[in-house]
């Protein structure tokens, strides 16, 4: 996509390599946009799987991550540590919500609660070629060894992927988004209600799903900003996912395009009648 945008093959796109950057911006001929935040990477888990079934093992797991450092070293500059399942431009953004901090004494206090011991082995997977979440997995299995966890690293092909967690449900944490609200956050009814098919994590919880089923119905705006602010802050007590970072992103265009809008949603093209030239 780089080197199409730089030699004219193409006049814009969603998903040139972010650590392109600069090289893009060098070149004249070309407008290079970051667009807003979409909802953040991390670790989606499956609750089925003994050693994940406790709240307090999946808390450890995030509060034995440092966030700041992992955006700091690997994000080029441009992404930054992710908190809970909304994307930060979005009305529903609870903007209190208090991220879960990075504690590693604490950490090793909730899996000794949990029942989990020290070597316990955990499969985490991601997405082969993802450079970003390959960092992510890679940065995951040194950090939790201070906390007594085995990670069993799994680079896998995307559909291979895809199909182990969409369709068997055979995987125990994957670092692909299949979480997370960007545009519409009664989306998370259909990723975390019980007895939603798209609830990949297997997270059962009575509350949670009262939570979801008001937002999913109220109609009016500002009631459903006060109904989404307590599913916020429920989704980083259960841990179903870790929203651990934001992913950045590139969006060009040509020069001498315009009536363009961009959006984390949708990025450039969602409005190509508008564009003139």
């Amino acid at each position: 996509l780089v080197l199409a945008l730089q030699s004219g093959d193409i006049d814009g796109s969603n998903y040139p390599a972010p650590t392109s950057r600069d090289q893009l911006q060098e070149n004249s001929d070309l407008q290079v946009i970051i667009p807003p935040f979409a909802s953040p990477n991390g670790w989606l888990f499956n609750t089925t799987v003994e050693a994940l079934s406790k709240p307090q093992a999946r808390l450890a797991i995030a509060m034995a991550l440092d966030t700041a450092t992992f955006a700091a070293d690997s994000l080029l500059g441009i992404g930054e540590p992710g908190n809970g399942p909304i994307a930060p431009d979005s009305w529903a953004f609870y903007k209190e919500l208090t991220p879960i901090p990075f504690d590693v004494e604490q950490a090793k206090t909730l899996l000794a609660e949990a029942g989990v011991g020290d070597g316990t082995k955990i499969r985490f997977n991601v997405n082969q070629g993802n450079v970003l979440r390959e960092d992510w997995l890679t940065y995951t299995q040194q950090a939790l060894k201070e906390i007594g966890i085995e990670v069993v690293p799994e680079l896998l092909e995307y559909a291979t992927l895809s199909d182990q967690v969409v369709t068997q449900g055979a995987y125990e944490v994957t670092g692909v988004d299949f979480c997370g609200v960007t545009a519409e956050p009664s989306e998370l009814y259909d990723q975390f209600y019980s007895g939603s098919a798209g609830n990949y994590s297997r997270i059962n919880d009575l509350e949670l799903d009262d939570l979801l089923t008001q937002a999913r119905r109220e109609l009016d705006i500002d009631a459903a900003k006060e109904i989404s602010q307590p599913i916020q802050v429920k989704m980083l007590e259960l841990v179903p996912m870790y929203f651990a970072w934001y992913r950045p992103f590139l969006h060009v265009v040509r020069q001498g395009y315009d009536g363009y809008t961009d959006s984390a949603a949708y990025g450039l093209f969602h409005t190509l009648e508008d564009w003139t030239y």
